[in-house]
């Protein structure tokens, strides 16, 4: 390009002799900051200019070139688009300049339209057009033509020759012939241009940034070449330089998936995790999607506990990208032993992975030895210790002495050469095998000749060594040296407390604990000890608030049972269910798991949701005891008792040997009224245990059913008592009234209340036991049963019948009043209501308010209680007229 054209020739005069003093002054001033280089003052005065004098597209030319100066390739194009469409004739110098604006504003389509309707074509032109031409994927093409320039004698030879070797990947070759160019001092703008992409390929990062300064500084408008001297400074580690750049980008266009991704890289480099999160993943979602930036993010999101975003963005990797392979399943195996998919992260286990690390293997252990699967556990450590004792001698050792073999525990202490996690090692080791004499000698000569930097982690072993050889007053010292050496240690503080734990003096332990929680905050020994003492003391609210914060920082699946205990305790059910949910159908069964999932279903009234999340788990796991229990402890709050013991069957099938099945089954066929099926499964529990107690209280239930209420009293009367299980005292109350031991059956029922008052089962079997003998005493029972139910209607009719019928009226009108409606009340309650009518107003109320109340269109049982109301408030001659037409309903 023309950059310091002379305009002060006889065009310019010509020009100049044709327009209006202001124009002209704009024009002429415009020249000579063009001449100087001042292209920012040159476009001020040529927009005014061309903003008088529209039609004057000589001056709309000069500012096209101004702009293609300042690298303002948008507004070089439109104005420069005018001049060659509205000019009758225009040069070779218009075109090239457009077919150069167009390019660098990436019009590849408009370029080509251009090339075909412009009739001569020159070098200038034919250069951009070729380059437009591999933009648009016609690579041939593009080749052919940029050959022929090659080979010219044009000022753009080459620049050709240079595009050709980058294309060839031949930098060393493209570098030389920039360079010829820059000597030449032909088209120098360009060639600048072209020497930092040359540069920027080789990976001459430094000297890419070196000509990007210079490059930016005389053309502040090229976005493009601003952006790519951010990358550079990026590349080059100078984050100082590149943050104003992007910000200031970023400012234009916040939704450019490049800057967000450079703003990240920025974030990153301060240190700021949390903020680059964000925008690496707005840069994924903004187009720029790759397995390399899907790692970088998963990366991330795992460091700093955002589990859930980093398992997504590992699931965008395609198996086929093999680049970082070992890595990425590494961190898949992380991720999912965080979030408790121990079914997939054994998938992703392999022993001889050089990523693999103590921590990782062991968490695989633990979660899979939790859930039921111990002799896998040790399958996956066995192979973790084989694959790491390959190369190492001393390992291959630890597992040989594990395996039994004659190998001298203190030979293998002096070999470590006082390195602190072998020593460590070999102690757990000792322990592990009971070889506790072994195992405390190593400790406490290491506690007193460790390193220093050891010196704590030796303590610490000593103390726990000594502590499981039975030697208090050692473990103690040691523990008290360790907490005079590390205040904060978690281990030293613990066994100080430990007499006080012992005695439950919560309000010695409690502020301990905290001070130890507010340095170790996702320490999760400590948030249980500290909930467990703080529900003792009756304020929890500090340890709820200590583990919903580790929650929302971790999110994996340990974190989020711990929540959901701690939301469990709060009777907070919903919340339970919807932090576990996510968990439901990728977690193997673990019992605490199922505890609180299920158990909150059934709380919030959904049996049936987790009857069917058990017995999917069922199938999945039928060997699972944890997933039948639950299943059997859920069917029978459906009263399927039949469908519980079937399963309870299977269960014995898998474990033969544990007599508490055979009473669970026991229990479900008394249940469900096979009184000689009971009786048979009862016969199947060994001699030894059948002096136990509930040996004794199936059997007392079995006789009761079976008809023999004597026999049944005989044997309850020996085990139950207002201590024992509510269910236990029914069936003795039972059993009581059936030998028409009704006051004793009575009694026994009053004093199991005074312990469990709000006992429903217990409350409404004293209430009914009362109705005929002690209606008052059995209308408060009913009362209390509608206070802890509220949909139990039925109660509160009781209880209002029977104050109305000891005469206290205005006890049963106040519970009549609490739930009576003019439309959809249950049948008893229109007639306990129209009964209390006639007692408070008269014959003629009771009537008015039983019409109002069945409607016009009353259920045939409705009419018939309706005419036994009129018999028994002495409307004979109502009550026939009402059976006569009772017929007909």
């Amino acid at each position: 390009m023309r950059a310091k054209q002379v305009y002060v020739s006889a065009a310019l005069l010509l020009l100049l002799s044709s327009c209006s003093d202001s124009v002209v002054d704009d024009i002429k001033s415009a020249s000579e900051n063009i001449e100087e280089g001042n292209y920012k003052t040159a476009v001020v005065l040529l927009k005014n200019a061309v903003s008088n004098d529209p039609q004057n597209y000589n001056a709309r030319q000069m500012l096209g070139e101004a702009y293609l100066a300042t690298g303002n390739y948008a507004a070089a194009e439109k104005e420069l688009e005018i001049v060659y469409k509205r000019v009758e004739t225009v040069d070779d110098s218009v075109a090239e300049q457009l077919a150069m604006a167009m390019y660098r504003n990436e019009s590849y389509i408009e370029l080509q339209k251009l090339f075909s309707e412009y009739s001569g074509h020159g070098e200038g032109l034919k250069y951009y057009y070729a380059l437009a031409l591999r933009k648009l994927g016609d690579e041939g093409e593009s080749n052919k033509i940029l050959k022929a320039n090659a080979t010219s004698e044009s000022k753009y030879s080459l620049l050709s020759g240079v595009i050709l070797s980058l294309l060839a990947k031949d930098y060393a070759e493209a570098l030389s012939q920039v360079n010829e160019a820059e000597t030449a001092q032909v088209l120098s703008e360009e060639v600048s241009w072209l020497k930092v992409q040359v540069l920027t390929l080789s990976g001459d990062s430094l000297l890419a940034t070196r000509e990007l300064e210079k490059y930016t500084e005389n053309k502040p408008d090229d976005l493009k070449a601003t952006l790519l001297l951010a990358v550079e400074y990026i590349r080059s580690k100078q984050y100082d330089k590149a943050e104003p750049i992007v910000d200031s980008l970023y400012k234009k266009n916040s939704k450019s998936g490049l800057l967000s991704e450079l703003k990240a890289y920025i974030a990153l480099n301060n240190g700021d995790k949390e903020s680059a999160l964000p925008l690496l993943v707005s840069a994924y979602q903004s187009g720029r999607k790759s397995p390399g930036l899907s790692f970088e993010i998963a990366k991330i999101a795992f460091e700093i506990g955002q589990y859930e975003t980093s398992h997504r963005f590992l699931s965008l990797i395609e198996d086929g990208y093999e680049k970082d392979r070992e890595r990425i399943n590494q961190l898949k195996l992380q991720v999912a032993l965080r979030l408790g998919y121990t079914e997939e992260a054994l998938k992703l286990y392999s022993p001889s992975s050089r990523y693999l690390n103590d921590a990782v293997a062991a968490e695989l252990g633990y979660q899979l030895k939790r859930n039921g699967q111990p002799l896998l556990a040790f399958d996956v450590t066995q192979n973790y210790l084989s694959e790491k004792a390959k190369n190492d001698p001393f390992f291959q050792n630890v597992i040989g002495y594990i395996e039994g073999e004659e190998i001298s525990l203190e030979g293998l202490y002096k070999s470590t050469k006082n390195a602190g996690e072998e020593i460590a090692l070999l102690i757990a080791t000792a322990i592990r095998k009971n070889d506790l004499e072994n195992a405390l000698t190593i400790a406490e000569d290491w506690a007193e000749n460790a390193e220093a930097k050891d010196r704590a982690l030796a303590l610490e072993f000593a103390g726990f060594a000594a502590m499981k050889a039975g030697k208090t007053k050692r473990s103690d010292d040691y523990y008290s040296r360790l907490l005079l050496l590390e205040p904060s240690n978690i281990s030293a503080n613990l066994n100080a407390l430990k007499k006080d734990i012992a005695q439950s003096n919560w309000s010695r332990v409690e502020p301990v604990v905290a001070k130890l929680l507010s340095e170790s905050p996702h320490n999760e020994k400590l948030l249980k000890l500290l909930l467990d003492v703080q529900v003792a003391n009756g304020d929890a609210s500090e340890a709820f608030y200590y583990i919903k914060s580790h929650f929302e920082d971790r999110g994996d699946f340990r974190s989020s049972l711990l929540y959901a205990h701690s939301l469990f305790i709060q009777r907070n059910f919903s919340s339970v269910v919807e932090v576990l949910k996510k968990f439901s159908d990728q977690s193997v069964p673990d019992v605490n798991f199922i505890r609180l999932y299920t158990l909150s279903l059934s709380a919030l009234g959904k049996i049936d949701q987790a009857v069917e999340f058990l017995n999917k788990k069922e199938k999945s796991y039928p060997d699972d005891g944890n997933v039948k229990m639950f299943l059997v402890f859920m069917l029978e709050a459906q009263g399927k008792f039949e469908e519980a013991e079937n399963v309870v069957h299977q269960l014995i099938k898998i474990y033969p040997d544990d007599p508490r099945l055979i009473f669970a089954r026991v229990e479900l066929l008394i249940k469900n009224n096979e009184f000689s099926e009971a009786e048979k499964a009862l016969a199947s529990v060994p001699n030894e245990l059948r002096n136990i107690d509930l040996y004794k209280l199936a059997n007392g239930k079995i006789q009761l059913g079976r008809g023999q209420p004597l026999e049944a009293v005989n044997i309850l009367s020996r085990v139950v008592d207002t201590n024992s299980r509510g269910t236990d005292v029914l069936y003795y109350a039972y059993a009581l009234a059936s030998v028409k031991k009704h006051e004793e059956a009575f009694d026994l029922l009053r004093k199991y209340l005074s312990r469990e008052p709000n006992d429903i089962p217990v409350i409404t079997a004293l209430a009914d036991g009362l109705k005929s003998t002690k209606p008052l005493e059995s209308a408060a029972l009913y009362r209390k049963l509608y206070d802890l139910d509220k949909d139990n209607l039925l109660a509160l009719n009781n209880a209002a019948y029977l104050y109305m019928e000891g005469d206290d009226l205005v006890a049963a009108q106040e519970l009549i009043d609490k739930v009576l409606v003019p439309k959809g009340n249950p049948p008893y309650l229109i007639d306990t209501a129209a009964r209390l009518s006639v007692k408070l107003e008269g014959v003629e109320s009771g009537n008015r308010l039983f019409e109002s109340l069945i409607g016009d269109n009353p259920s045939g049982s409705l009419k018939k209680l309706q005419c036994q109301y009129f018999s028994d408030t002495g409307q004979e001659e109502r009550a026939q007229t009402c059976s006569s037409n009772y017929k007909q309903y």
